[in-house]
C-alpha cells in the first residue's frame, strides 16, 4: 500500500471517529434535556412587559409535567388583564419551535388571576389553555 493511500484511509478513519464522537454528544444531550423536567426557559424568553404595566412578581413554578417561569403583573390603569393580553399577543398560548441543539418549543402565554393581575408564564411544553 502506498504512503498516500494510508494517509487518505488514517484521514478518513479520524473523521468517521470525530464525527461518531460529534453525534454522540448530540445524542447525550437530546437525552438530558428530554429526562430534565425542572428546566425552564431563561428569563429572557418571558414576552417584554409594555410602558405602564408592572411586574409585580416572578417565580419558578413546578408541578407534575414540568415547570415553568411566571410573572405577575398589574395592567395599567384603565386597562383589563385581558386586553394587556391581547395587547402583548398572549391571548392565545403561542409556541415556537427550538432547534438543532436545543428541539423544545418554548410556549408562551397568560391568564388572568382571581384578584384581576395578568399571569404571563414561558415554558418548555404548552399548558393547554
Amino acid at each position: 500500500m502506498t504512503r498516500q493511500k494510508t494517509k487518505r484511509r488514517l484521514l478518513v478513519a479520524v473523521l468517521l471517529g470525530a464525527g461518531g464522537l460529534a453525534m454522540a454528544a448530540w445524542l447525550a444531550n437530546l437525552a438530558y434535556i428530554s429526562l430534565d423536567e425542572s428546566a425552564i426557559p431563561p428569563t429572557t424568553a418571558l414576552p417584554a412587559i409594555p410602558t405602564g404595566a408592572d411586574v409585580i412578581g416572578s417565580e419558578k413554578i413546578c408541578a407534575s409535567g414540568g415547570c415553568w417561569q411566571e410573572a405577575t403583573v398589574v395592567p395599567p390603569d384603565g386597562e383589563s388583564p385581558d386586553e394587556l393580553a391581547a395587547r402583548m399577543e398572549l391571548s392565545t398560548e403561542k409556541c415556537s419551535p427550538g432547534n438543532v441543539i436545543d428541539p423544545r418549543s418554548i410556549c408562551r402565554g397568560s391568564m388572568t388571576s382571581r384578584d384581576g393581575q395578568l399571569l404571563v408564564y414561558v415554558s418548555y411544553w404548552s399548558r393547554g389553555y
